[in-house]
């Protein structure tokens, strides 16, 4: 069973309260608040397109705002295309998008962009209507409280490493990288969607090796690259401990395997014994586009793209997590309890 530990507060040299702020920064400023809806272990959040109500996955691993085919078809929204190619780590591609009204909380953006899920099975059986990402997030700071079951975006207007306003037994802080799809050319009026694009990434260790990992609330399952568990960590589908999982796009798909590592650690924070899901490389298998690159060694196009690690829900939900965008900064502590977590700075 997992368990997180944590280190005093002591330990990690930090402050959580000063004898006064400086005149040039501020005090937390909450923007809006979305609640959360369960959706096995991922997570919904509201928004309304077009004036229609709709339900969206919320991902801190996607770059770009998408919407499904279901939805687009419901709302009989006119398809466009784009120089710009969305990837899947199914494999799938996509070059079409859509131009909305979207509102999300009291938030409201007139005819915004979103490209076309790459995944044409998508919203099938849950009906949601797309993937919530951080192209839009990152313009504020966000706080994924699961203890209770809701989203805070807050001003980034406020005094750098002043944020942590609950009472954690600790708290890590996490530098993050925010990285950017290549640039490429856009047809007609849209955008440059790669440009609004960005990946959360933090240094972790696991099993205490150093990795890069993606923040990805769009999974219920962490993950690792079959690459990276043999290779790093020595662990491959023959170990013992290695569970063989159904093989991916069917039957005679690539097979991942599940394996319990010892510790995954954030900084100052450790959850033990996380279950991941060791998973081949897929991205960009089923573009026609993704072609052989001969320079300096014989690979494809888009190999490389996606995280050795990917940090879902099940280990995401042990914790509670503030996204410093303004900062670029990540703050992690254990899970708080309602009681224990303590009221919301006020609203604007």
């Amino acid at each position: 069973m997992n368990r997180i530990i944590v280190l005093g507060a002591a330990a990690l040299g930090l402050a959580f309260a000063t004898p006064a702020l400086a005149e040039d920064c501020g005090s937390l400023v909450l923007i809006n608040s979305l609640p959360l809806t369960p959706d096995g272990q991922r997570v919904l959040v509201p928004a309304t397109i077009n004036g229609q109500l709709e339900k969206m996955l919320f991902s801190t691993a996607g770059g770009v705002t998408t919407i499904n085919q279901r939805t687009v078809e419901a709302l009989k929204l006119d398809t466009m295309h784009t120089g710009a190619r969305l990837l899947d780590a199914g494999g799938n591609a996509s070059e079409q998008y859509v131009g909305v009204d979207f509102k999300l909380g009291d938030l409201e953006n007139k005819d915004i962009q979103f490209m076309i899920t790459p995944n044409p099975e998508a919203g099938g059986s849950n009906e949601t209507a797309g993937v919530l990402a951080i192209d839009i997030m990152s313009h504020y700071d966000v706080e994924l409280d699961l203890s209770e079951g809701k989203i805070n975006l807050f001003s980034q207007k406020h005094c750098d490493g002043h944020v942590i306003y609950w009472h954690p037994a600790a708290v890590a802080v996490l530098p993050i990288t925010l990285e950017k799809p290549r640039e490429v050319t856009i047809q007609g009026h849209l955008r440059p969607i790669a440009r609004r694009a960005v990946h959360i990434w933090v240094g972790i260790m696991l099993d205490g090796k150093p990795f890069r990992a993606a923040i990805n609330t769009g999974t219920g399952t962490s993950t690792i690259s079959e690459k990276a568990a043999k290779y790093v960590l020595d662990v491959s589908s023959d170990s013992p401990g290695a569970v063989k999982l159904p093989p991916i796009n069917g039957g005679s798909g690539p097979q991942p395997f599940g394996y319990a590592f010892k510790t995954l650690t954030f900084d100052s924070v450790t959850v033990t014994n996380p279950h991941m899901v060791v998973v081949p490389d897929l991205i960009g298998s089923k573009d026609p586009d993704n072609t052989i690159n001969t320079d300096s060694r014989v690979h494809r196009q888009y190999d490389d793209l996606g995280a050795d690690i990917t940090i879902g829900m099940d280990v995401l939900k042990k914790l509670r997590t503030y996204i410093a965008f303004g900062e670029r900064k990540l703050y992690v502590t254990p899970a708080t309890t309602i009681a224990a977590a303590g009221a919301a700075p006020a609203s604007q």
